[in-house]
C-alpha cells in the first residue's frame, strides 16, 4: 500500500476513533452530509508541519455541533455557545492527534497548531496548491459532518540536504558594509 493510501486510511480511522472514544458515536461514512459551500457552519481547523504539512478541518451545522458537545458533556445544549466551540476544537485536536499517532510508525511526524474554531464560518473549502485533498462525510442519526485533510510531503532527499551542508557559508556583512557596497555599485 502506498503512503497516500495509508494516510487516507489513517485519516478515516482517526476520525472514527475520535467519535467512538470521545462521544461514543459509531459514525458511518455517507456520500454527502448536506453542507453546501454557501452554508454557514461551525468550522475547526488545525495546521500541522513536519515531514508532512497541511490542515485538518471539521465542518458541522450548528445543530450537529450542539448535539455532539451535548454528548461530550452529558448535558443538553440547544444553542451555540463557548462550550460548543471548545468541544469542537477538542474534537478537531483529537482527530489530528489520532492521525499523527497512526502515521508515526510510517516514518511521518509533525507538530500540531492550536485549533482555530469559528462559528458562522463559510463551509467553503479552499484547496492549497500542491496539496493532496481528502474529504469525508459522516453521520450518526441526525448528526452529519464533513472532515477535510489537505497535506503534502516535505521530505527532502539526503543528497539535497548534504549538498546544502557542503556549501561554504557566506560571510555576513554588517549594515555599514552593505551600505558601502551599495554606494560602490551606484557609481
Amino acid at each position: 500500500m502506498e503512503l497516500a493510501e495509508k494516510i487516507i486510511e489513517s485519516f478515516d480511522g482517526a476520525v472514527k476513533d475520535a467519535f467512538v472514544t470521545t462521544v461514543s458515536l459509531p459514525i458511518i461514512p455517507i456520500n454527502d452530509c448536506g453542507i453546501a459551500a454557501e452554508l454557514k457552519c461551525v468550522k475547526s481547523s488545525i495546521i500541522f508541519r513536519g515531514t508532512l504539512e497541511g490542515k485538518v478541518s471539521i465542518f458541522l451545522t450548528e445543530d450537529s455541533a450542539c448535539r455532539i458537545v451535548s454528548k461530550m458533556l452529558m448535558m443538553e445544549i440547544s444553542s451555540l455557545n463557548g462550550d460548543v466551540l471548545d468541544g469542537i476544537s477538542e474534537l478537531a485536536n483529537i482527530i489530528a492527534g489520532g492521525l499523527k499517532m497512526r502515521l508515526h510508525p510510517l516514518g511521518q511526524s509533525y507538530e500540531l497548531s492550536i485549533p482555530s474554531t469559528l462559528a458562522n464560518a463559510k463551509s467553503e473549502i479552499t484547496a492549497l496548491s500542491n496539496h493532496t485533498f481528502v474529504q469525508n462525510d459522516y453521520q450518526y442519526d441526525e448528526i452529519k459532518f464533513r472532515v477535510v485533510l489537505m497535506y503534502r510531503s516535505l521530505e527532502t532527499s539526503k543528497a539535497a540536504v548534504e549538498e546544502t551542508k557542503a556549501e561554504p557559508e557566506k560571510p555576513k556583512l554588517s549594515a555599514l558594509d552593505l551600505l558601502n557596497q551599495a554606494l560602490k555599485n551606484k557609481k
